[in-house]
């Protein structure tokens, strides 16, 4: 992969992404790569269950889901260590705390809340919502006493980075 990151079994889902060097806050950790694609195009693919997409802009989304696209195996944390950012163009998996060597690189999928309950969390943080939705529907979800149905108000993340309804290649 490269002298900062190496993939590896993960105890949140299948492979990850860990640090092999401390990273520290602010730095950008990793590329997310892909195709670029028509928003036609995209929902064709979430149609197929293709849970790599990343929203570029009104026009464009972005494909990651080839073998070639290390960043896929980055899986979701209700607690992450970083965060996605979209920037000319490009998705990039940024730091928003230091990380130390042999840690998981994780970021919150930040899920809307349409079929949450298809999207459940394995992150085993403390203070996981149990599916992986934005951070802003965490609470809706816990003071929820079972999670059957879904939330009354049928929430929309504000999350600019994720366009995708269902689980990236993470978990």
């Amino acid at each position: 992969m490269n002298d900062r990151l190496r993939i590896g079994p993960s105890t949140i889902h299948g492979e990850g992404v860990f640090a092999k060097t401390q990273i520290c806050a602010g730095e950008r950790v990793i590329e997310y790569l892909g195709e670029k694609i028509t928003k036609e195009e995209s929902a064709r693919r979430c149609e197929r269950e293709n849970w790599c997409i990343f929203s570029l802009d009104t026009e464009f989304d972005l494909d990651g889901d080839f073998e070639w696209n290390p960043a896929r195996r980055v899986n979701h944390s209700c607690v992450p260590n970083c965060e996605a950012e979209c920037a000319d163009g490009r998705i990039w998996i940024t730091a928003i705390r230091d990380i130390d060597p042999g840690e998981e690189i994780t970021f919150n999928y930040g899920y809307d809340l349409e079929a949450w309950e298809e999207h459940p969390c394995r992150c085993g943080a403390e203070g996981c919502a149990g599916f992986m939705v934005a951070e802003e529907f965490f609470g809706q979800l816990r003071r929820r006493k079972t999670f059957e149905s879904p939330p009354p108000d049928g929430g929309q993340s504000t999350a600019p980075a994720i366009r995708h309804t269902s689980p990236a290649a993470g978990g």
